[in-house]
């Protein structure tokens, strides 16, 4: 049990009545207290106590903050998952306390196996698998938009009873490695790691199974994109997107478990209904939630405004007020957290991103000028400089605003930022500007990383970058 420490003691003297109503019902339940991050204490409680707990004494002011400006539009958010499968019958999905389900929604409970119409409820509002592991899923509307469905290589593998497929081909998309139905319609991601066929015999492959077009990612070979006739081909690097876009909590995360796996059950016992897990599983949920709350704030914003929001005011410093670590010890770069952990503690009122469309004109460095919510600079030699461009709206409530840009540089590159000021108006909410790099040694040896932010004294953006060699 928990909650955030408060500056005028109330939610400390809150603590203390329970810690001593905790002593009074039941002597040596206390397991421990935590005072630093949060007020609050772990208990060996039964089912019954806690519940009488909660009942009597923590029914304290649960009401939402005033900065949340909650409206009956925000609990009409519904998130939507991409997993392997559920579990319904867990305490998890219980809908105990949940409105009624948002009228807007029209989707299905699909009935499979083990799973009937009734395991669907209140919070668990609908659910529907798909038997193809290989298909694409579109949220596009494929008759008004030239929207096509990607598949990786490896995922399109074709399964054969006469010979064996390698993975590693699959993955470069080896001639007579992928699967007809899987391909057909779809765009294919290929690694162009083996070099034994040529970028041309790959597409003329992929289009010759019914496939769209093809992006090859290649670390040496790096063109335009091109249209090959009527089908498209592009090449991306590893490193023209720093890697991963946020970071959120997912280490010893308590978790819902399957009830059915007697794997993890003690000897004698039943299968435990939570467990401790860690990794990108549990992360999910956290970044989920706060990209629905942002959601429900801002109904008309797409997912690459909420993506922006998210990355741009995310936090590189742990709960001890250090930088973010990693397992090991050392200090955590953008390769390990991307634009930093997620944060629910600021305000949404943001500027994002607008629309992350490819500028008109096409160059080698046509990826770095996506408007996207972090910068990369990929093949940078240091003998001339690069410029990278962003466009940036006004979202928030003054429509009258001055955002001044502070740049943290690393050591061995010079940057630029033009213009240093961004003066919104009601009339023009959207700007754009240019940052400049310039090596300032003979050679660059390491990946470099630093940030630009924009304030303008009550709000801050931030947009991380690396430069590669």
């Amino acid at each position: 049990m928990g909650a955030a420490t408060s500056p005028n003691g109330t939610l400390r003297d809150d603590h203390t009545q329970i810690l001593t109503s905790l002593s009074k019902r039941k002597r040596n339940a206390l397991v421990h207290t935590y005072k630093n991050g949060f007020s609050g204490f772990a208990a060996r409680l039964t089912k019954e106590e806690a519940k009488s707990m909660y009942q009597t004494d923590l029914e304290i002011d649960s009401s939402p903050s005033s900065d949340s400006d909650s409206s009956s539009q925000e609990s009409d958010t519904i998130i939507g998952i991409l997993d392997t499968g559920i579990w319904p019958e867990s305490p998890s999905f219980t809908d105990s306390g949940m409105g009624p389900i948002p009228s807007r929604w029209n989707g299905t409970c699909m009935e499979g196996q083990d799973f009937t119409s009734s395991h669907c409820n209140r919070k668990l509002i609908g659910a529907r698998y798909y038997q193809d592991p290989g298909g694409g899923i579109s949220f596009g509307n494929l008759q008004k938009t030239p929207i096509y469905p990607l598949i990786y290589g490896l995922d399109a593998k074709r399964n054969s009873h006469f010979d064996e497929i390698d993975d590693d081909d699959a993955r470069n998309c080896k001639l007579n490695a992928l699967d007809d139905d899987k391909v057909r319609g779809k765009i294919v991601v290929c690694e162009h790691i083996e070099n034994q066929y040529s970028d041309n015999e790959k597409l003329d492959g992929i289009i010759s199974q019914g496939g769209i077009g093809v992006i090859l990612v290649d670390d040496d070979l790096r063109f335009i994109s091109s249209t090959y006739g009527s089908s498209p081909m592009s090449v991306i690097t590893r490193s023209d997107f720093p890697e991963p876009d946020i970071a959120a909590p997912g280490v010893n995360i308590l978790a819902a478990w399957r009830g059915n796996d007697t794997s993890e059950a003690l000897k004698g016992q039943a299968p435990p209904l939570f467990y401790v897990l860690s990794g990108t599983s549990m992360s999910c949920p956290h970044v989920s939630g706060i990209a629905a709350a942002v959601k429900s704030k801002f109904p008309t914003w797409g997912p690459s405004a909420i993506k922006s929001a998210i990355m741009t005011t995310a936090t590189q410093t742990n709960n001890m007020k250090g930088p973010i670590t990693t397992d090991l010890g050392a200090v955590a770069t953008p390769y390990d957290y991307g634009a930093g952990e997620v944060t629910t503690t600021n305000r949404c009122n943001r500027v994002v991103p607008d629309g992350f469309t490819c500028p008109e004109g096409l160059s080698a460095d046509l990826i770095s000028n996506m408007n996207y919510p972090s910068i990369a600079i990929s093949g940078f030699d240091g003998k001339e400089s690069k410029m990278a461009i962003r466009t940036v709206t006004n979202v928030g409530v003054d429509d009258e605003t001055l955002y001044t840009a502070t740049v943290d540089v690393p050591t061995g590159l010079k940057v630029e930022v033009m213009p240093e000021k961004l003066q919104f108006t009601k009339s023009n909410k959207k700007l754009g500007y240019g940052v400049i790099f310039t090596s300032t040694t003979s050679s660059q040896k390491e990946d470099l990383f630093g940030s630009i932010t924009w304030t303008n004294g009550k709000y801050k953006v931030r947009t991380p970058f690396v430069v590669t060699s």
